[in-house]
């Protein structure tokens, strides 16, 4: 899975927590989150990264847009099957 916040990759990881959805259900998805803010001061200016932060935090009134996106693995039979592409999980929160 990949995690990123206002356009930047924040966190990527890997989980192998079996869960099962049934039709018309939701679940909760665990994850363990680790942030390494010096990679992120390397890949993106600390203004920028400070900024992204301060909007998730709610410390600024901007908009913070939210992506997770997962490969899911489908077991067919005893066969897994990863997904030919990621399944994005969009959410939105703070703003004026």
């Amino acid at each position: 899975y990949t995690v990123e916040i206002n356009d930047l990759k924040f966190i990527t990881g890997k989980t192998n927590i079996p869960i099962r959805i049934e039709p018309q259900q939701t679940t909760v998805l665990p994850l363990s989150i680790n942030v390494d803010l010096k990679n992120l001061m390397d890949q993106y200016s600390q203004q920028r990264v400070a900024n992204v932060l301060n909007s998730f935090l709610g410390i600024s009134p901007d908009e913070t847009k939210v992506v997770v996106k997962l490969w899911p693995k489908v077991i067919v039979g005893k066969t897994p099957i990863k997904a030919p592409a990621a399944i994005p999980v969009i959410f939105t929160f703070g703003g004026k």
